[in-house]
């Protein structure tokens, strides 16, 4: 099975080149299959809302790759990303998601 959501050795950092120069994410690796539940956890600072804002689109990445369903969606803007996302299969979209395990004789 394919991954469904891959994040592949992903770096950002903010204030690039300045005296507040601040890494938040280095060499993130990430793989989910159709079907994966995951939580994020980690304390204040550990990139977890980076890491959500990356694969959002929010924040470009400085280095690594980013894809859905095998389509490679580092450099795509927030609005397309969201196009490729709600034709997938995340939960809640429609796609498959939320439901699709409910037998009609169950509702």
């Amino acid at each position: 099975m394919n991954a469904m959501l891959e994040l592949t050795n992903i770096h950002k950092t903010f204030n690039k080149g300045t005296i507040n120069e601040k890494p938040a994410l280095r060499g993130v690796d990430l793989t989910l299959k159709n079907q994966d539940f995951v939580t994020v956890i980690g304390g204040n600072g550990a990139g977890k809302s980076t890491t959500l804002n990356a694969i959002a689109g929010v924040w470009p990445v400085d280095e690594g790759t980013i894809t859905i369903d095998g389509e490679n969606i580092t450099g795509y803007p927030e609005y397309k990303r969201a196009r490729v996302e709600s034709h997938g299969q995340c939960a809640g979209d429609g796609g498959g998601g939320q439901g699709e395990h409910i037998h009609p004789d169950e509702t």
